[in-house]
């Protein structure tokens, strides 16, 4: 059977993604809230909820 090389590629790696491992969850330790700061400037004007149109009121 031959296979044209752009689906021998993907199934390259849909077969060999499956055996590799995951990687390890980089956070140690549970985030602890009352570190948290606000980033002034951060986040657009326009992200305000009366925007949202998805919003149902």
């Amino acid at each position: 059977m031959v296979l044209r090389p752009g689906v021998r590629a993907t199934l390259f790696v849909c077969l060999f993604a499956s055996v590799l491992p995951a990687q390890q969850d980089r956070i140690a330790t549970a985030i602890d809230a009352r570190y948290a700061i606000g980033v002034r400037g951060s986040v657009p004007r326009q992200a305000q909820p009366k925007y949202e149109s998805w919003i149902l009121r």
